[in-house]
């Protein structure tokens, strides 16, 4: 359902590096649009917690390959994938909830803000979160370590985040 608008209206374009995530509980399930991010051309990265306080470890991975349940019981790429991906051009981010601001509600770990923080300071990348329409809340409170979403992309389309 996500997978028929791509991420080029976000400006990537094929051959860059994406980061998505394994579908837990209620969350829009990603899978298919990584598969056909692959199909482009993208690499692929996953994210691995490593411990409860720090950013992300964004593992590469393909579809298809071999998984193993994280500290969260969350499936994640085995260790032995490729290496960090600090070239990440996109990340994909699952919410809970999110206006259109941009501001979004998780699970509260803090692991996206902590990681899109990160990233933001060796480059700019996009910030995609992935929702079901009815996900799209009129606010959502939020902190100064809250990172904002560029994107959300939802079954009837994308939507870009304004700051107002």
């Amino acid at each position: 359902m996500l997978a028929k608008f791509g991420l080029g209206f976000a400006g990537l374009a094929d051959n860059h590096e994406v980061s998505g995530y394994v579908a837990i509980r209620d969350e829009i399930d990603p899978a298919a649009l990584l598969e056909a991010m692959s199909d482009k051309g993208h690499a692929l990265a996953l994210p691995v917690i490593i411990a409860p306080d720090q950013a992300l470890f964004l593992a590469g991975w393909t579809p298809g390959d071999d998984m193993a349940k994280g500290p969260m019981d969350i499936p994640e790429p085995v260790r032995n994938a490729a290496s960090v991906s600090v070239d990440v051009d996109c990340m994909l981010v699952p919410l809970l909830a999110v206006d259109r601001r941009g501001y979004r509600l998780g699970y509260g770990g803090g692991f996206y803000d902590r990681t899109i923080a990160a990233l933001s300071k060796l480059k700019a990348i996009k910030t995609v979160g992935l929702a079901f329409d009815e996900q799209i809340v009129d606010a959502v409170p939020h902190d100064d370590y809250d990172q904002r979403l560029d994107w959300i992309l939802t079954p009837s389309g994308p939507i870009e985040c304004q700051d107002n």
